[in-house]
């Protein structure tokens, strides 16, 4: 999508943009400070989400019970299309949550509704209260009904990796937990 002289593409707590003057070159600009923190081509940005990603699963390997091997995560196999469980690094925050999205507003609404007649079960196995947002807007610009928990981070900032990962990591085994004790129950839909 165009606007002027720029094309715009959301990216983390930042503003991606190609600048004219020099195409290759792609800008991250801080919402907060209005000012340029770093430039990186697309490889560049693009290598550095997937050393992100890799060290995630390399962290995974070292969690309690793993003996090295990777976690395998639930992620969409709850056993049910369009509830998943979601890592998601967008708009300067870290999220981990359950994400319902069946592209059917009626099916939405009824999983989303027998979700939320789990929160006190959900909340009581993950050990801690989550935000329930009905209307939840994804950077893509899509709708989806989402409980997650979140903490600040920015994908761009390998100083922030080390709890970033912690965060992420530790939270996704807990809400694979409190999931596990409604799945079956989730499942009757």
């Amino acid at each position: 999508m165009r606007r002027g002289s720029r094309v715009w593409a959301k990216r983390a707590k930042s503003h991606l943009f190609f600048c004219n003057k020099c195409p290759f070159k792609l800008h991250l600009k801080s919402f907060k400070r209005n000012t340029f923190t770093q430039m990186y081509t697309k490889e560049e940005a693009q290598a550095i989400r997937h050393e992100f990603w890799h060290k995630l699963e390399s962290k995974s390997r070292r969690a309690p019970g793993q003996n090295g091997k990777p976690i395998h995560w639930m992620m969409d196999k709850t056993g049910i299309r369009g509830l998943d469980l979601r890592f998601d690094l967008s708009g300067g925050r870290v999220m981990v949550g359950i994400e319902i999205n069946t592209h059917s507003e009626e099916k939405d609404k009824k999983l989303w509704e027998k979700l939320v007649g789990c929160k006190i079960l959900i909340e009581k196995n993950f050990e801690e209260p989550l935000t329930w947002d009905p209307e939840f807007v994804r950077e893509a610009g899509n709708t989806v009904h989402r409980a997650y928990v979140s903490t600040e981070g920015d994908i761009y900032n390998k100083e922030k990796w080390p709890e970033m990962l912690r965060f992420m990591i530790d939270n996704m085994m807990r809400m694979e937990k409190a999931y596990r004790s409604i799945q079956d129950y989730m499942m009757h839909f």
